[in-house]
């Protein structure tokens, strides 16, 4: 006699013994059963994103190293990547020279390691130890970047701070408690680095001094919407003391209060170091208002500090030389007499421009901080407040074909209603900054393009069109 047995697993339920002809209905019944009630459950389907994989290359710092570990953690996820590819995976993710590295450094075969083993080993290749106090130097020396706003410095300050362990124990016996700090030190470096001089103002004189982390970075990025960005550019000129007026670097007050004062000696050594190099190197690049010569200029180099030494010798070369009647007569200046026109040859410097400059690793960070501070009126002027500088030369000439037909569009251009208050933005910070110059109504106009509106790459809109120009 037959004996029906629990299909379930870990139940070691049994029947009596039956007749077969029963046990057999009864075994068919249960299936029909167990496939209309209890179903078997679906499993989840695997579905692959489409990501890039996360890139390490060797020289890079615990907080890069950071990022890259929670992005391998998402991509693997999003991926289903298999254990048996992980490791090759994971290989691919360093770029060729730190992988030419770990193959020199691992002799076994890579494929076959372990996730956690193959990480700790890109690591001891890849990642700049620093200790504890570099990176607590680093975070208290951070500042608000020109153009960025308050909270992409609060997630650069946040990821800085993650490599400081501002963590204690509690010290009572028998408590294990952790107390981190790190909201503190970032709020105090925060203040401390707000590139809007106006905005710290009202931060430090408002009535409310307790605020938390978050409610700073709100009252900050309010004033932000407020007044636009203003930046590093807007700092206070060191002459005539006027705000958004010029940067400390910049040569002369445009104000008309001559060149830049003497460094001030009670300034940091930092500052007072970039301030003396912008003094001395003003002194020797002003011009004599008696004779109106240029000084001269002996050749400084980036050695750590700015020092005078002489250059090393310049490649020359031979040169032929001969005037070119046709180009003369394009731009406008016809050559009457060509007879007396020849060929010279003469010697020429092949001056790269490099011959005196010494850039080693130690010096990149130094010198990059040194050219951004002196140029900052004028190339990395990204203030929208104050006109742009103008060029000290004879104005540009535009040589337009004397037969061509004057083009003028006077019909309004269509803009996309999600652009029209970028596009009127821009417009009328272009005529603030002085790229731009508004035309007054009732103005005879010989030559105007039509603009078009499309998008860059990143989905903001530009304008143009010179088509009819251009023919």
């Amino acid at each position: 006699m037959p004996v029906l047995q629990s299909p379930i697993d870990g139940c070691n339920w049994k029947s009596q013994d039956l007749d077969e002809a029963f046990a057999a209905a009864l075994t068919t019944a249960l299936q029909i059963h167990d496939r209309t009630v209890h179903p078997p459950l679906a499993q989840p389907s695997t579905h692959k994103l489409k990501l890039d994989p996360p890139t390490i290359a060797a020289g890079c710092d615990p907080d890069q190293w950071s990022a890259f570990t929670r992005q391998w953690k998402m991509y693997k996820a999003g991926m289903a990547i298999t254990d048996n590819v992980l490791p090759t995976a994971l290989f691919y993710c360093c770029d060729t020279n730190l992988r030419t590295d770990i193959m020199r450094d691992l002799q076994g075969d890579v494929a076959s390691m372990i996730e956690t083993d193959l990480l700790k080993a890109i690591k001891r290749l890849a990642v700049k130890e620093e200790s504890t106090l570099v990176q607590r130097i680093k975070l208290n020396r951070m500042t608000q970047s020109p153009g960025s706003n308050i909270r992409t410095f609060l997630a650069s300050l946040r990821g800085q701070a993650s490599l400081c362990q501002y963590k204690a124990t509690c010290k009572e016996l028998g408590c294990n408690h952790i107390f981190d700090y790190s909201d503190e030190i970032i709020k105090e470096n925060l203040v401390r680095g707000i590139a809007d001089p106006e905005i710290m103002s009202d931060l430090l004189g408002d009535s409310m001094n307790d605020r938390t982390l978050e409610e700073t970075v709100s009252f900050i990025a309010q004033k932000e919407q407020v007044k636009g960005h203003y930046t590093k550019s807007c700092s206070k000129c060191t002459t005539c003391g006027v705000w958004c007026h010029r940067v400390a670097s910049s040569r002369i007050c445009a104000q008309g209060k001559g060149n830049r004062n003497p460094p001030n000696q009670g300034r940091s050594n930092k500052d007072r170091d970039q301030e003396q190099v912008g003094y001395i190197y003003e002194q020797l690049c002003t011009t004599s208002e008696q004779t109106n010569q240029a000084s001269r200029l002996e050749l400084h180099i980036f050695d750590g500090q700015w020092v005078a030494r002489p250059s090393k010798p310049h490649p020359m070369l031979l040169v032929n030389m001969a005037s070119l009647p046709e180009d003369h007569a394009l731009f406008g200046h016809p050559m009457q007499d060509t007879s007396q026109l020849k060929t010279i040859t003469m010697s020429m410097v092949a001056d790269t421009g490099c011959q005196g400059l010494k850039a080693t690793k130690e010096h990149v960070e130094s010198l990059k901080e040194w050219l951004l501070d002196y140029y900052g009126a004028t190339t990395f002027n990204v203030c929208e407040h104050q006109p742009l500088w103008l060029m000290n030369c004879e104005p540009l000439q535009l040589h337009v074909d004397p037969h061509a037909t004057p083009v003028a569009v006077h019909k309004p251009a269509l803009v996309p209603i999600h652009w029209q208050d970028k596009v009127y933005a821009d417009l009328e910070r272009d005529v603030r900054i002085g790229v731009m110059e508004q035309v007054s109504q009732n103005t005879p106009t010989t030559w105007c393009s039509r603009m078009v509106v499309t998008s860059k790459a990143d989905g903001t809109p530009i304008l143009g069109s010179y088509k009819n120009l251009n023919v």
